[in-house]
């Protein structure tokens, strides 16, 4: 996968922010917790009360079943931070605060986690968007890659805490819910509870027509499918590009589901498209260029290669793709003055000969460039 989800919970090593529109004391705070891995410190930066309110505060419920429920929900929000930080390796993991900017009284800081494999190469990402107060607190989240805010897949798995049909019908448009949609929600709590996500998938699929016909439960299927069953995230992503292809929204996901069919020109127009909505970062100017790349675009992807290492220097995965841009289009000059940038920005140390060997990069040994920059590091 090109991004990777998070599971449907709240949702290691620190990267230095971008440098965006406004300062963001409040997305560094976030980082600094998430990367110390504090849940303590993290819980403190949550408003439990401003979530709480975006989850049933517009409900009529009766005053014993809204006390109740609140009481409950303070409990598990106190948890919250250890919500965020578990499952996440911080050996493989780097999180940076990528852009940060107002939106009314609040700010939103977006984040991005990049999750890297045993190799240390680039195994994927995802953008969280925080919104804080102007008390420097979080009172919502909301994660691109399922497309969906915490308040509104907590809203959806606490219908299953009712009897009542208030919520229920708020969420699925009708004005009653039969006992199907009722168990169905509480197969998908269950599921998600016990991890068993091919049982909280099949559970989705078993919703109500007005529910499954909404970008959330699009985006929810997908970001579970994704945790188990690849051919089944790619099936859960067609039918999100069939949908709701249009919707600023998906454009994260559609990267992925783009990638996998081979529509390459699409996949660059969805990058694109979140870049207007969301963040240009090192790696969504990798993406662009990997999308190029794909579609020997050579001129295109250098350039894209070359804005993202200017917007982010210290993203390497962005170098190391301006390498293949090179080695593709046969440019021995290009390929190792970047290879010269990259020892010198990553202190890396490189092997020539080994260099020469790799597939696509044979050609490079008979290159006039090479054999001066051989014998300077034998």
């Amino acid at each position: 996968m090109l991004f990777r989800a998070i599971p449907l919970a709240f949702l290691l090593v620190a990267a230095p922010a971008l440098g965006n529109e406004v300062a963001s004391a409040p997305g560094e705070r976030i980082v600094d917790a998430m990367s110390r891995q504090d849940a303590a410190a993290l819980n403190a930066l949550i408003d439990v009360d401003a979530l709480l309110e975006r989850v049933i505060g517009d409900l009529d419920l009766p005053a014993a079943t809204r006390a109740e429920f609140e009481k409950g929900f303070r409990k598990s929000g106190a948890r919250a931070g250890e919500n965020v930080i578990q499952g996440i390796d911080p050996a493989r993991s780097k999180i940076a605060l990528v852009r940060s900017r107002q939106a009314g009284d609040a700010t939103l800081q977006i984040v991005r986690i990049s999750h890297y494999d045993e190799s240390g190469s680039a195994d994927g990402h995802n953008y969280l968007e925080f919104e804080v107060g102007p008390d420097g607190r979080i009172r919502d989240w909301r994660s691109h890659a399922q497309c969906a805010r915490t308040s509104d897949t907590m809203r959806l798995l606490a219908a299953s805490l009712f009897d009542g049909t208030s919520l229920l019908s708020s969420l699925f448009g009708r004005a009653a819910t039969d006992d199907a949609s009722l168990a169905a929600m509480s197969s998908l709590t269950d599921g998600l509870q016990r991890k068993d996500f091919r049982a909280a998938h099949d559970a989705l699929d078993r919703f109500s027509p007005e529910f499954r016909a909404t970008m959330q439960w699009a985006g929810i299927r997908a970001g579970i499918a994704s945790m188990f069953d690849e051919d089944l995230y790619r099936k859960d992503l067609a039918l999100i590009a069939s949908e709701h292809g249009r919707h600023p929204d998906v454009q994260f996901m559609l990267i992925d589901h783009y990638f996998y069919t081979g529509e390459y020109e699409r996949m660059v127009a969805s990058v694109q498209a979140f870049e207007r909505a969301v963040v240009t970062d090192g790696a969504t100017r990798q993406l662009e260029c990997t999308g190029y790349l794909l579609l020997e675009r050579f001129a295109d992807a250098e350039r894209s290669c070359r804005e993202g290492t200017t917007t982010e220097p210290g993203f390497e995965p962005g170098w190391w793709t301006l390498v293949e841009v090179y080695a593709r289009g046969h440019d021995g000059p290009k390929l190792l003055a970047t290879l010269d940038d990259v020892e010198a920005r990553f202190e890396k140390a490189m092997d020539p000969d080994a260099l020469v060997k790799l597939e696509g990069y044979e050609w490079l040994a008979s290159d006039p460039a090479f054999a001066p920059w051989a014998k300077a590091r034998r």
